[in-house]
């Protein structure tokens, strides 16, 4: 199983679900339970695009995007590159993407 990254520099990667990674030189940023719920009031009902304008700001280059190329992932991940270009996007390779997968990822920029 590989990790695969989009982005624009190279950078040591902490990889998880969802958003992800401390970068080497940053101090880990974590929310407690009480500003993850006060974070899900405030953001509930809003629209995809004003999470993903906060958590860029937030969070920066030490924000990571995953992807399973599903459905929803990919609208995501043009939203985020017009807020920031150098936002990065991983997706874990398992080895069962199909082809057609394997054919796209190239289109949005992912490194190897």
């Amino acid at each position: 199983m590989s990790a695969t990254s989009v982005g624009s520099t190279e950078r040591e990667e902490s990889v998880g679900a969802g958003f992800a990674g401390a970068d080497a030189g940053y101090a880990e940023e974590q929310l407690d339970d009480l500003e993850a719920g006060e974070l899900s009031v405030e953001f509930e009902g809003q629209e995809p695009w004003d999470l993903l304008e906060w958590a860029i700001e937030r969070f920066g280059g030490r924000l990571a995007i995953s992807t399973a190329f599903q459905e929803g992932d990919v609208a995501l991940i043009d939203m985020a590159y017009k807020i920031d270009p150098e936002v990065r996007v991983f997706s874990m390779d398992t080895g069962r993407l199909p082809q057609e997968v394997r054919s796209f990822m190239p289109s949005i920029d992912m490194m190897e």
